[in-house]
């Protein structure tokens, strides 16, 4: 726990001066002054990643290897330190309203992800193809046609140059969760901090709409795979909830402001949220508006900063894609005209995709894929949403539930809110529509549904005040952050796995069956842990779970990649 501790310190100190400096270097001094921390922090990690991506098309990646960038940014901001110290300033300005009781809270809240974060890791995906994706990124950066040998390890994702950077090489310590274990304090901090008190509920409903944060967080608390859970995987989908609703929060409290304009995160954010997962392509319509804005404005100088930095995100991520699989989207199809050597075979690229559609639809523990391909619209919703796990139906029901009342008071929240609110959410429900029909799985829409449910909570306000009052009163706070340290108490006492005061825990490691191919050495894993299948874990490159007798080296060399002869 202390070394997770010293790394989340770590983590958060880089990417918020990270960020502090990417906008001191492009945007006046008053609107960095302005800019909140988070924005700070995220942003920060996403040029962070940007430089990541970049670095990893040529060399390996890893805490070691990118130690020079961060000297680069921690003596640039030395050189720079007239210009941030004002801003260092008003961050933490800004903190002296916060109450002592939600100080507990975000501690206590912090001592139980550190508890998670310190544990095993506890998802299929993190331990089959998540840890090798980090694995390959940290000892080779990018190997053509690596999706030869799994279809899944085709699965490009910005998020694990991310990982890659913070994490040290070679170890076999859980250090590849941690980068997420941030991300759930971060987003437990950003809830937390703006909550107030409850002196100032008394009134208006603005003032109660300003509390509102308190349910988001009860709820990300509550449903396992969001604050909890994913401190205990290296998925990429929170990553994602934690950026749309940080953003659109941040939006939606401009209410008042109706002649309100996007600003660049905007156009950042969704760039790099397709970078971290395809399926966040609809967010794209966001950065769109944003461009026809700022054309509109003749902001050409934040013309070319958006664009530039959209561009470094984005072409990286593609050229990756088409490094390890043959296709720039990956496992999509689409503009397949790419011809290389190293492509992945289409009969394979099309089980996958039918498998993450029919998958997601019914799990495969209700229904066999085949049993839900024979269900037509509107059958399968039915039984998609029966079989839904009981933490994810609530925030299902309340996520979709506010996007339906959107509309039907969609004329009463114009006058109330900004349009661009409304665009947004218009967004997000055009996002929920197309996850719906490719991949339901909530954890992939956490975000949106989380902002559906906020949408709620906004034509109830005012009959919300009293509960609100009381939910953020000191001593409804401090019982709660009562409870979540006793959570985090008894799961160590109870499971010696979480029992990791100093050291994360130590990856497991299969047994594996050593096969040759030419002069190169092929582990393929077995089952450990009454784990239903395989799983490479941290094993030693290169890991698969299949041997295609078709796959050969490109050359002489892992680097060099592999293929699947014809």
């Amino acid at each position: 726990m202390i070394i997770v501790l010293l790394f989340h310190l770590y983590i958060t100190a880089i990417c918020i001066l990270t960020g502090c400096l990417f906008y001191n270097l492009f945007f006046n001094k008053e609107h960095v002054k302005n800019k909140p921390i988070y924005f700070l922090a995220f942003t920060g990690l996403i040029v962070i990643t940007a430089i990541g991506q970049l670095m990893a098309l040529v060399v390996p990646v890893n805490l070691f290897s990118f130690l020079p960038v961060i000297i680069f940014i921690i003596l640039f901001s030395i050189i720079k330190r007239n210009e941030l110290v004002p801003i260092y300033k008003s961050i933490f300005a800004l903190q002296a309203n916060v109450s002592p009781a939600q100080w507990i809270l975000l501690a206590a809240t912090w001592i139980m992800i550190l508890v998670i974060n310190a544990g095993p890791t506890m998802m299929d995906d993190t331990d089959s193809y998540h840890i090798q994706m980090i694995l390959w990124i940290q000892e080779y950066g990018t190997v053509p046609g690596i999706a030869n040998l799994h279809e899944r390890f085709g699965f490009n994702s910005s998020w694990f140059s991310s990982i890659a950077v913070f994490c040290p090489p070679g170890s076999r310590q859980n250090f590849f969760s941690i980068l997420n274990g941030a991300i759930s304090f971060w987003l437990s901090a950003f809830f937390i901090l703006n909550f107030k008190t409850p002196i100032s509920l008394i009134g208006t409903a603005k003032n109660s709409f300003l509390n509102s944060e308190v349910y988001l967080f009860l709820a990300a608390l509550l449903c396992w795979p969001m604050i909890r859970g994913n401190a205990s995987t290296a998925n990429y989908d929170f990553i994602a909830t934690s950026l749309i609703v940080v953003l659109f929060l941040n939006t939606i409290r401009n209410r008042k402001e109706l002649t309100a304009q996007p600003t660049f995160e905007w156009v950042l954010w969704p760039a790099y949220l397709l970078t971290v997962r395809i399926i966040n392509y609809p967010l794209l319509l966001l950065s769109i508006f944003s461009f026809y804005q700022i054309i509109k404005s003749h902001q050409w100088r934040l013309f070319r900063i958006s664009f530039l930095a959209s561009a470094v995100l984005i072409i990286p991520f593609l050229a990756r894609n088409v490094l390890l699989s043959g296709y720039p989207f990956y496992p999509s199809m689409q503009m397949a005209f790419i011809n290389v050597d190293w492509k992945a075979d289409r009969v394979l690229t099309e089980k996958i995709l039918e498998f993450i559609k029919y998958f997601n639809r019914i799990n495969v523990s209700h229904s066999s894929i085949e049993n839900t391909k024979q269900l037509e619209f509107p059958y399968w919703p039915v039984e998609w949403f029966k079989h839904l796990f009981y933490f994810d139906k609530p925030i299902v029901i309340a996520g979709l539930s506010g996007f339906i009342f959107l509309f039907s008071y969609l004329r009463k929240l114009l006058r109330q809110y900004s349009a661009i609110t409304i665009f947004f959410a218009i967004v997000l429900l055009l996002q929920l529509i197309s996850w719906f029909f490719i991949a339901p799985d909530p954890r992939f829409a956490y975000g949106n549904l989380l902002c559906g449910s906020y949408l709620i909570i906004l034509l109830i306000e005012r009959k919300l005040n009293l509960l609100t009052g009381f939910l953020l009163k000191k001593q409804s706070l401090l019982i709660l952050s009562v409870a979540i340290l006793l959570f985090a108490t008894v799961k160590p006492i109870r499971n010696e796995k979480y029992r990791n005061f100093i050291f994360p825990f130590t990856i497991p490691q299969p047994p594996a069956e050593l096969i040759k191919i030419e002069d190169l050495t092929l582990r393929i894993p077995k089952k450990i842990l009454n784990n239903w299948n395989p799983r490479c874990y941290a094993t030693q490159l290169p890991c698969l779970y299949v041997l295609n007798p078709k796959l050969r080296l490109r050359g002489n060399s892992i680097k060099q990649g592999f293929r699947l002869e014809k």
